[in-house]
């Protein structure tokens, strides 16, 4: 049987075609099996990721719950009173003043205890959200939570449990020590040492005359009141006779703010925890939903699910 040329051209080309077909065959199942081990270890990382996440999710919930919600608990119910309740609670039973003091200690503590332990998880948690994919988002949300945290907790320092025992030092010389027969120079110190410390400000302008208060701190910074020394003076008068005749409403001011901070640290904690469970849904989460990381931070923080803002656990 004779092959012609025209034969032999058309076996020469159904042959490539199938060879090229045979080799496109083997790429696209090389790039179908590289992709799928490729998800396969996506999905891998992923649940690594979320068993790191939520074992560190766990730890801080606890800490949150047991160490800072509970330990604040009875500053938390004496300073909701209002302020003229808590002097008259501390007048009829001054012994429950060493409580609140332990209570404020303790959340404040454990405030700073949860924070170190979150800059601590910082590490393992940014690593394992930047492992998967399109991690940098929720990355971006982990550290903005962060640094909100890292705000509230700078501002939350030791001046207020600082002030709270200067307080309570001159209110019991006070008591002791009637103005006519108190040591002046003793009793001028240790005023003095709460009306010129900056920490301070927040309470000491309520003993300022109004529209003077930053007349009278630019002063303290000089160290020198010049011709406005009896605006130093109105004030320490002002101060001194607060702490003769009324004593225990100082240190019921003072609680009250030192509650306050820290009730907004504790807060701050809550929003964490939140932005936390959030991404932890966003990383089991299966698709069909259109809603996005914002989304979920917003409807975690309503009334329906974590109650951000009215309710403290």
């Amino acid at each position: 049987m004779q092959i012609t040329s025209l034969q032999l051209g058309v076996d020469i080309a159904t042959s490539l075609a199938i060879l090229a077909s045979a080799i496109t065959f083997l790429i696209n199942q090389r790039l179908k099996n590289r992709e799928t081990k490729r998800r396969q270890l996506d999905e891998s990382v992923r649940a690594v990721t979320v068993n790191e996440f939520q074992a560190a999710l766990g730890t801080l919930s606890t800490l949150y719950i047991k160490q800072i919600v509970v330990q604040a608990s009875p500053l938390h119910n004496a300073t909701s009173r209002g302020t003229e309740k808590l002097s008259a609670m501390l007048e009829n039973r001054p012994e429950y003043l060493d409580t609140l003091k332990q209570s404020l200690k303790n959340t404040s503590n454990n405030i700073s205890d949860f924070f170190h332990t979150i800059c601590a998880y910082n590490y393992q948690i940014t690593p394992l959200l930047d492992s998967i994919e399109d991690g940098q988002k929720q990355i971006t949300e982990f550290r903005e939570g962060l640094a909100q945290l890292m705000h509230s907790y700078n501002h939350l320092n030791a001046s207020h449990m600082a002030l709270l025992d200067e307080v309570c030092t001159l209110a019991t010389y006070c008591h002791e020590h009637p103005i006519e027969s108190a040591d002046q120079d003793v009793l001028r110190q240790m005023v003095l040492s709460i009306l010129t410390d900056t920490d301070y400000r927040q309470w000491v302008d309520s003993f300022i005359p109004a529209g003077k208060e930053d007349l009278y701190w630019q002063h303290i910074s000089q160290k020198d009141f010049g011709e406005h020394a009896s605006l130093l003076s109105q004030v320490h008068t002002n101060l001194l006779q607060h702490f003769y005749t009324e004593p225990n409403l100082m240190k019921a001011q003072v609680l009250g703010i030192a509650y306050h901070a820290t009730s907004q640290a504790r807060q701050h904690c809550k929003d964490f925890l939140i932005k936390m469970s959030a991404l932890n849904y966003w990383l089991i989460r299966k698709g069909g939903s259109d809603e996005t990381l914002e989304d979920v931070i917003a409807r975690y923080r309503s009334p329906d699910v974590f109650a951000a803002t009215t309710e403290i656990r």
